[in-house]
């Protein structure tokens, strides 16, 4: 029986089948320079392997650290082959592809999108794979209904393809537009407090010359007692005036800071009209305009702010008998469920059709011509507005009727305003 070898010699030996004198004077030095060779092959392999785990394991990252990337990036990716089918895709949102994957993939433009929008993007190819250069552009695309507003830049990639980066600016389009608008809005409204601190200038000294041209002519001794009264009542209706448009500045200032207090209180719909009839019936009588009162609501009992009701309600009035200088005024007086409706309506110039929107704006007069020809601060309908909101109601003009000149004002209050506090 043959002994196990027990050594690297013996097992070298073996191997070779020659003796150990021989060997070693002949086979081991080739053999122990094989080796050499062998280990720096291997440790020549274990570098190249090390560098390509490293390799591998950066690839891995930076593909992680570019699909994060691009999973924020709001985006749409396209890429295109020269005659413009489309290769390629990448979409965060599918809900902002115009059709589904599917439908696009391998398919030519001219296929898939609107047909402006397609010519836009087969140009936009062709001008970046002759230029070589970003050609940017911006289309619209009505997606499931939405219209939206796209801005694309294509990027040449080879000789024969191309890249799309696409981004939804809708948003950022309506931002636009809505600072425009608002710009706009704010030098319209600077050009209106400019006219109307001119006017209000104007309105304030109109009844303080007269408050203190006429106080000058009481004292003198000369006049006549039936004179003196006159200039006296022209005191008294000048300080009348003035003290409306100090009441106009101080409530425009209340609401302004949300500070205009309500005071309800009950009254009947006839002692509030007798008050309304009172002021406007002499009004009429001098102006030579006539006067109607519809309301067969005498005895119905209401429970609101009353003194701002009179005061929406004279606002209103006020600028009926102002503006016409011929006709009548009318002001009817209706219960709807447990709403109270008040109509006013006039025969006088009327409200252009483009200015209807425009006429509760604060500091708004339709014409800046009218204001000075017929007076007053604009901010009466302004304030009367939010005085009917602030008794939970709401003021309109409605639309004119046809072969009528004039003004139809609605205003609309409960019969009993409701406590926002229980």
């Amino acid at each position: 029986m043959k002994k196990p070898l027990n050594n690297n010699e013996e097992i070298r030996k073996k191997i070779i089948g020659l003796g150990e004198d021989s060997a070693r004077k002949t086979y081991y030095p080739q053999l122990q320079k094989q080796l050499e060779e062998l280990k720096q092959k291997n440790a020549a392999l274990e570098e190249s392997n090390k560098k390509y785990l490293e390799a591998n394991m950066a690839m891995q990252e930076a593909y992680a650290r570019n699909t994060a990337i691009l999973k924020c990036l709001p985006d749409l990716m396209f890429t295109f082959n020269e005659d413009g089918v489309i290769l390629d895709y990448y979409a965060n949102h599918l809900l902002k592809l115009h059709v589904p994957p599917q439908e696009f993939i391998n398919k030519p433009v001219t296929t898939v999108l609107p047909h402006d929008v397609a010519a836009l993007t087969l140009q936009s190819i062709k001008n970046t794979l002759e230029t070589k250069t970003i050609q940017q552009y911006t289309y619209q695309l009505n997606n499931s209904g939405i219209i939206m507003t796209f801005e694309a830049r294509m990027i040449y990639l080879t000789d024969t393809s191309t890249l799309a980066i696409v981004r939804d600016i809708t948003e950022t389009r309506q931002l636009i537009e809505d600072l425009k608008d608002a710009r706009n809005k704010a030098e319209q409204s600077d050009k209106l407090k400019t006219a109307f601190l001119a006017n209000m200038s104007h309105e304030i000294r109109t009844p303080m010359n007269g408050i203190i041209g006429f106080s000058q002519l009481l004292k003198d001794q000369q006049y006549t007692e039936e004179q003196r009264n006159k200039f006296a009542n022209t005191v008294i209706s000048s300080s009348k005036q003035l003290l409306s448009i100090v009441n106009d500045i101080l409530d425009v200032s209340l609401i302004e800071s949300g500070t205009m207090k309500l005071h309800p209180s009950g009254d009947s719909m006839g002692n509030i009209m007798k008050d309304i009839r009172d002021i406007y019936i002499p009004m009429a009588a001098e102006r030579n305009l006539g006067f109607t009162i519809n309301c067969e609501l005498s005895d119905l009992q209401v429970f609101t702010d009353i003194s701002k009701l009179k005061q929406i309600l004279n606002n209103l009035l006020s600028n009926a008998f102002k503006f016409s200088r011929e006709g009548s005024v009318t002001l009817t007086v209706e219960k709807i469920n447990d709403n109270i409706l008040f109509h006013v309506l006039d025969t006088g110039i009327g409200i252009p059709e483009d200015k209807r929107e425009a006429v509760f704006q604060r500091f708004m007069q339709v014409e800046v011509e009218i204001s000075r020809q017929y007076g007053g601060t604009g901010l009466g309908l302004s304030i009367s507005l939010e005085l009917a909101k602030l008794l939970q109601g709401s003021l309109q003009l409605l639309p004119q009727e046809e072969n009528r000149k004039g003004s139809h004002f609605l205003l609309s209050v409960p019969r009993i305003i409701q406590s926002k506090h229980p």
